[in-house]
This record gives C-alpha cells, structure tokens and sequence, in this order.
C-alpha cells in the first residue's frame, strides 16, 4: 500500500502489486535511482553468495545494460548494533552500478538500481528482486537524478559552439 506519491517518498509492495511511482516526467534529467528495501525473503537465497552474483548478471542482462567488469561480493560480519551480517554484491556498469546487501539472519535485502539511462524499467526491477529472493514485502524509493545536468550540458555544448564560430572566424 502507498505510503506517499512524491516521487521521493518510498512507496511499500506486497503481494498485491501495488502500482509503482510513475517516473516518466518530460522534465530531461540525467539519470535514475531506484532503492529497494525487501522483507521476509529466503533465508538460504540471501545468504548464498553464488546466488547473489547471478541476481546481478541476471539483472543486467535483462535490463540490456553492459557491464564493465564481472560482479564482486563481500561478506561482512555482524556488529552488536543493527547489522546481523551478510553479503554485499556490487556489479559496475557503463550506465553505473547495482548494488545488493543482504542480511539473511533477518531475511532483508536493500539494492541500489542507478543507471544514467531514462525509463527506468521499475516494474520489471521490483519482480526481478521479489523472485529471485523470494520477498514478501518491498519499499520502493525512486529518484530522478540531474534535474538540472542537460541545461548544464546545452550550457557547454553552446559555449564550445561559441568558442568554434570565434576560432574559425580568427582564421585568415
């Protein structure tokens, strides 16, 4: 159930499918971040690394994004606060990265989907992650980055036409 519209406020997913935050604002911007935060998953899946590595290749895959070099995971061992441990799985990509933490004792999962591309496919994301970890629950939060990057670059991209008419014009 929604718990906020704003594009920045995180939205809950359950088994019902709740409807994600429409993204697809005519507003340019640079790029998208999509967190996701997924309760009541298989222990056994968020604690095998191998399975972890698979989401992301698996992920990228689907997505249609390239990635730069084969995906690494870490295990991090619990503290005597609010991490139980788990498993950090990062792949970088030539639209940026994904990123997964779990923390199996709790069956939780958090990710980060950040790519540089527009249209982000949320929906298709949410299901990846609820399948391949078995979730119960999942809290969306969904960010469109760079409001302001394409006025910046037609800013650059007119001054270096600028600065090419001055040059040839200086030409005898």
């Amino acid at each position: 159930m929604p718990i906020g519209t704003n594009i920045n406020q995180p939205v809950l997913l359950g088994v019902e499918n709740t409807p994600l935050i429409a993204n697809h604002e005519q507003r340019e911007h640079f790029g998208e971040h999509m967190t996701i935060d997924g309760y009541g998953g298989s222990q056994a899946k968020l604690d095998h690394s191998s399975h972890i590595l698979q989401g992301l290749s698996l992920l990228v895959d689907r997505l249609g994004m390239k990635p730069l070099a084969e995906p690494v995971i870490y295990y991090a061992k619990g503290n005597d606060k609010k991490d139980p441990g788990g498993w950090t799985g990062i792949l970088a990509i030539e639209e940026s990265h994904i990123s997964i933490h779990t923390f199996p004792a709790i069956g939780f999962v958090t990710a980060d989907v950040y790519t540089c591309r527009n249209g982000m496919a949320q929906r298709e994301i949410v299901d990846f992650f609820r399948e391949h970890f078995s979730l119960k629950e999942i809290e969306v939060n969904f960010l469109r980055r760079g409001m302001h990057f394409m006025a910046l670059a037609m800013s650059r991209s007119s001054l270096d036409a600028q600065k090419q008419k001055v040059a040839a014009n200086a030409q005898p």
